[in-house]
């Protein structure tokens, strides 16, 4: 099994240059990895990382809301039959301010 893993990574590391090689030029260019690998032939998919066998198999990690709230809350906004308000945390998280939330149903409001 060993061998077979120094075989892969013999094979991947031409690939791996690539990939530093279009990563430095992004860097000096100003362009977006996006258009780069685009001209390349690539996509995200194809980008590998430097110790790929450590990555599969690692422990995932959770996000929460706050990890992904904005700063500026400088976009209003009302929210019509708000319920909960589930939706209107993303909301918050992704930079609106709510004006108002309006929920007619009192078991609604209740959650």
């Amino acid at each position: 099994m060993k061998q077979t893993q120094n075989f892969s990574k013999k094979l991947n590391k031409k690939k791996y240059e690539k990939q530093l090689e279009m990563l430095k030029h992004c860097e000096s260019s100003g362009d977006s990895l996006a258009a780069v690998l685009s001209r390349n032939g690539w996509t995200y998919d194809d980008l590998q990382y430097e110790n790929s066998e450590s990555i599969e198999g690692s422990p995932i990690d959770y996000f929460t809301l706050d990890d992904f709230r904005q700063k500026d809350k400088s976009i209003p906004v009302v929210s019509f039959f708000s319920g909960a308000g589930g939706l209107d945390l993303g909301f918050e998280a992704a930079g609106y301010a709510h004006a108002a939330l309006v929920e007619k149903n009192e078991l609604f409001c209740n959650t």
